[in-house]
């Protein structure tokens, strides 16, 4: 992941992923099995969609904060 530096009037300031804790990768690996970025079935309401992109969201979140640690 590209770090990411965020700048207030000229002043670099830190950001909440800064202070993330670290993620174990078998934990991110367990995830992204669970939670796989895929199309969902076909009848899925607009409710279950936004679950299901959050859900992969959150993953992909971790996933790359484990790549931070390494």
């Amino acid at each position: 992941m590209e770090n990411t530096r965020l700048f207030v009037r000229g002043q670099e300031v830190e950001t909440p992923e800064d202070h993330f804790p670290a993620v174990p990768l078998e934990l991110v690996e367990a995830l992204e099995q669970m939670y796989q970025d895929k199309l969902p079935e076909i009848h899925v309401t607009d409710r279950e969609l936004g679950e299901l992109i959050g859900q992969v969201n959150v993953v992909k979140f971790l996933r790359e904060m484990s790549g931070r640690r390494t």
